[in-house]
């Protein structure tokens, strides 16, 4: 059997090394979410340049032309020619 001063000590190690594990497990989450602001940041930089290149890029617009029949209009159907009858 350990004596109650080796339990302690014992427990203090454990202990010590859990709080080690916590701190380190705190900086990797701290440094993990500086980088994913920095990569958000980064994200929307990029995406107000695309946006500018885009409005850049943009052809002027297309002259509205007279609008033609409706496509689910149909034209009225012609009678087929009558052939030259002889008297």
């Amino acid at each position: 059997m350990m004596s109650p001063e080796e339990q302690l000590e014992k427990i203090t190690k454990s202990q010590s090394r859990q709080q080690i594990a916590l701190i380190v497990l705190s900086i990797v989450l701290v440094a993990s979410l500086i980088i994913t602001a920095k990569s958000l940041v980064a994200m929307r930089e990029a995406n107000a340049v695309q946006r500018e290149q885009l409005v850049q890029q943009k052809p002027d617009p297309v002259p509205e032309v007279a609008p033609t029949r409706k496509s689910s209009s149909r034209p009225t159907p012609r009678p087929p020619p009558r052939a030259p009858t002889r008297s």
